[in-house]
């Protein structure tokens, strides 16, 4: 219950922290747009993240469990200080092929389920990165000019080509960067934090601006680019470490143990406080132990900040009463001018272009 936001993992940075990183991914994540508009209403856009919402507290309790079962099993013959595996990523991998090698065809089927896991998350996303690539790039430098449906398509394949081989070289750096969730929801505060904040901003700010949106994202990046890469830099040094549970090689058998060639006992883990310790050299900086938890939400308080300030320093938005309220979030719109009602000719134009794009929309 520690409320220090330097403490890796607490109630506070589980329950506040996780939030904005949710946020991220299912609320304004470009995939998750994608899902929604892919559906005709917004009931069933509701739909899709209620449902999406039950598969991943099925799949979070799933993996809790495992964790459960996989220190019962190796809390006193630690395959890390034994070195059986070199992270603890590979516990997993490890404990199947320790089960499996009782029950012909286990492994197998571990190992098509985490690939097939895998490739249907790494499709959506090159393909999301692909579209986005496409739409806010390629058609820039095309400037209006318009390709058939087969350069179109092939134009895709080729971008998503590219980030498939990039995603694979970077393999090789991933390997470094220590525990696989860590570094994964780490890895998203480079760009979460900045994507959160700025839909935060033109859904619940009214009088902000582009140019506030631009200079708070911006800021946000260079900001948690430095916090990230500064605390990655000491956790690959040493010199920021977050010991494990307590664990031993009590249970191994002893001829094992002697074959070894190295001091066992020295690798065991040995913390059996609460929670997870951060183990910090002097020279580190406070503001790098920030835990991993709240790096989305940094990120995310920085961008409306400076976005705010920038937009009150430059052109706030001064007629409010002439934006579209479905733009804004229901608590806020009860706050705006009534606005005025067009003359009958101005929205029956409306009203037409209304209905063409609609009629586009259903015959694409």
């Amino acid at each position: 219950m520690n409320p220090s936001p330097f403490e890796r993992n607490t109630f506070w940075s589980v329950s506040i922290g996780s939030l904005f990183y949710w946020i991220s991914q299912h609320a304004v994540h470009p995939g998750a747009m994608q899902r929604f508009i892919a559906v005709s209403s917004l009931q069933k856009a509701k739909g899709v993240m209620l449902w999406s919402f039950v598969g991943f507290v099925v799949i979070k309790v799933v993996i809790i469990l495992e964790g459960l079962l996989l220190y019962a099993t190796f809390h006193d013959c630690d395959p890390l200080a034994t070195k059986m595996v070199k992270k603890s990523g590979q516990l997993l991998p490890y404990y199947v092929i320790q089960v499996a090698k009782d029950y012909p065809g286990l492994t197998g089927l571990f190992i098509s389920g985490v690939l097939s896991a895998a490739l249907s998350t790494m499709s959506a996303k090159l393909n999301t990165v692909a579209g986005t690539i496409y739409e806010d790039f390629v058609k820039f430098f095309l400037k209006g000019k318009r390709l058939s449906e087969a350069k179109q398509a092939f134009s895709l394949k080729v971008i998503t080509l590219i980030l498939g081989i990039i995603s694979i070289c970077l393999v090789f750096v991933v390997e470094k960067l220590g525990a696989l969730y860590q570094m994964v929801v780490t890895l998203n505060g480079f760009t979460s934090g900045s994507l959160v904040g700025i839909f935060s901003l033109g859904i619940f700010f009214p009088r902000a601006n582009y140019k506030g949106a631009i200079a708070g994202a911006l800021t946000s990046l260079v900001v948690m680019s430095g916090i990230i890469s500064g605390s990655q830099l000491y956790i690959a040094r040493g010199m920021l470490r977050f010991p494990g549970k307590s664990t031993s090689v009590e249970g191994c058998p002893a001829e094992f143990i002697e074959n070894l060639g190295f001091n066992v006992s020295a690798r065991v883990q040995t913390y059996k406080g609460v929670g997870t310790p951060v183990v910090a050299d002097p020279a580190v900086p406070l503001l790098f132990q920030l835990s991993y938890k709240y790096f989305t939400a940094t990120g995310s308080i920085i961008t409306l900040l400076v976005g705010l300030l920038v937009s009150y320093l430059t052109d706030p938005q001064g007629d409010t009463s002439q934006l579209d309220p479905r733009l804004l979030a229901p608590c806020v719109r009860r706050f705006l001018p009534p606005r005025e009602r067009p003359n009958p000719q101005e929205e029956l134009k409306l009203m037409t272009y209304n209905n063409k794009n609609e009629d586009a929309v259903k015959c694409s």
